[in-house]
């Protein structure tokens, strides 16, 4: 019984949820959190850094394909600056953009996250 989720849940994942599906109060899909970086890679990845943002530059500075140098700047820019903000712009009867906020929780009090 996949339970209307589009997959088989697992059972300890069928163990978090409540009879409609949904995820108790306390629960999670991933309690434990994201799994760790094996240490030993993560080292191995982080000494190709140096290498990696020196290719980079190359690729922006003097490349032969165009759509290469553009991405290689744009890599090199989003890992120096951060990704530049998505702005949000529409129209609505009345003029702006209308956001209703359904529920607001606080991280510390260990609420749902709103999936009660």
């Amino acid at each position: 019984m996949n339970g209307g989720f589009g997959r088989d849940m697992t059972a300890k994942s069928a163990e978090n949820r409540r009879a409609d599906g949904k995820f108790g109060a306390g629960n999670r899909a991933n309690p434990g959190g994201r799994p760790r970086t094996d240490p030993e890679l993560q080292a191995l990845l982080k000494s190709y850094s140096a290498m990696a943002i020196q290719t980079l530059a190359e690729i922006a500075r003097k490349g032969t394909n165009e759509r290469a140098r553009v991405m290689a700047a744009n890599s090199l820019l989003d890992r120096g600056l951060g990704k530049p903000l998505q702005r949000i712009a529409g129209e609505v009867e009345g003029g702006g953009i209308v956001v209703h906020v359904l529920k607001l929780t606080d991280p510390s009090e260990g609420t749902s996250g709103g999936q009660e």
